[in-house]
């Protein structure tokens, strides 16, 4: 496993909170820059990743160093709402027990008599600004708890793309004339909704509904 890197952390449920509420001053703020899905590596997968019946529990994900718990918390909430909402497993819980090494989690799952651990990892998040540049790198790990073996490792890296202003003088000219005015935001905050990308994405290859690269 890759160590944690350091970065920039927004607290991922003030963003799904504020998801479309907040204000932007000026049109050219006003539009979220698009955000490119980058593929996600499956590692490790089964020979019959039928796992439709299965029993799951969702710990909290591991994050970067300097960055609460709670935080960790919040993201394993998205996953288990998407992978619920596709109805990947029979039933899939989230269980607020924090750990640390991966027999930590397993002990945990196997007291609750589930079939499978699904583990995650948030190794990096940049927040980037108005115009873009957000980047998040997240890891899942589903494993089989009479086993302990990983039934499916996936990585996967987002970015949102630079949207850089139009700079040229016949734009600077039109903003001097065109007062700005107050406009709600055009959608989610980047960060929370690539998280959201990142979880369907995943869950999508679960089911085999999708494939990723595979390493």
């Amino acid at each position: 496993m890759r160590e944690a890197q350091v970065s920039v952390f927004i607290p991922i449920i003030i963003l799904l909170l504020l998801s479309g509420c907040g204000t932007v001053i000026g049109e050219k703020k006003a539009d979220m820059a698009p955000v490119q899905s980058g593929e996600p590596v499956v590692y490790i997968h089964p020979f019959s990743s039928d796992l439709s019946q299965a029993r799951v529990v969702v710990l909290p994900f591991l994050v970067p160093e300097g960055t609460s718990e709670e935080e960790g918390l919040r993201v394993a909430a998205v996953f288990r709402d998407v992978f619920l909402a596709k109805e990947t497993f029979h039933t899939i819980q989230l269980v607020d027990k924090y750990y640390g090494a991966l027999d930590e989690g397993l002990a945990i799952a196997r007291k609750r008599g589930v079939d499978l651990l699904l583990a995650g990892r948030v190794h990096y998040v940049l927040a980037g600004t108005e115009f873009g540049g957000g980047r998040l790198d997240v890891s899942l790990r589903i494993i089989d708890t009479h086993s302990g073996d990983t039934v499916w490792y996936i990585e996967q890296t987002m970015d949102q793309l630079m949207d850089y202003p139009d700079i040229s003088a016949i734009a600077s000219l039109i903003d001097i004339f065109t007062p700005s005015r107050l406009r709600s935001s055009s959608g989610p905050p980047a960060v929370a909704n690539m998280f959201v990308q990142v979880a369907a994405d995943m869950a999508d290859i679960v089911s085999g509904e999708k494939t990723g690269k595979s390493m």
